[in-house]
């Protein structure tokens, strides 16, 4: 055993012993509750019970207690502040905001098979990269400068990137194909 198990070990001993022998006498003694002290000055009047409720058990006169209503939080701030405050609980939204107006001849035209191409796999042969690409249910071996289904010609197979570019627009596209492994 290491003096530091020791070490611990007398502590959990002389604290369990402390704990089963200790003294086990009563407290017989009761504190009350000490009066409030007006925390305002002179500026604010002092707390007084409505003269409905009883004065507590062993209270003096001047030290009842008594316990309010809790006020609306826009009659304690008013009904802006909480408005411009910025409600942490408000309802959110992580939507991009619509344009309200927008030309559509200055918004190019985006085909729906533009998007449509998945990365599948890679292989390196020879020094050559192919790599695997899905359209729906067909799949293209592809090299550098091949032309995919007269829609897409690649331009460069240099990992982690694949470039092709969009023949109809010539819009070039990147695909993420992961580090050469």
């Amino acid at each position: 055993m290491k003096p530091l198990h020791l070490v611990l070990a007398a502590g959990l001993l002389v604290s369990a012993g402390l704990a089963f022998f200790g003294d086990k006498t009563e407290q017989e003694t009761v504190v009350d509750v000490p009066a409030r002290i007006n925390a305002g000055g002179a500026n604010r009047p002092p707390v007084t019970p409505p003269s409905n409720q009883p004065a507590r058990a062993g209270a003096s006169d001047g030290a009842r207690g008594v316990i309010l209503a809790v006020k609306p939080r826009a009659e304690l701030i008013g009904e802006q502040a909480s408005a411009t405050s910025g409600d942490l609980f408000a309802r959110q939204s992580w939507a991009v905001p619509v344009a309200t107006a927008v030309n559509a001849a200055s918004v190019p035209a985006v085909d729906a098979s533009a998007a449509t191409l998945t990365y599948v796999g890679k292989k390196q042969e020879d020094g050559i990269w192919e790599v695997y690409l899905a359209q729906q249910d067909q799949l293209f071996i592809v090299r550098d400068k091949t032309v995919i289904d007269g829609k897409y010609r690649v331009e460069s197979i240099v990992p982690p990137r694949l470039v092709l570019t969009y023949l109809p627009s010539s819009r070039k596209q990147t695909v993420m194909i992961g580090d050469a492994q």
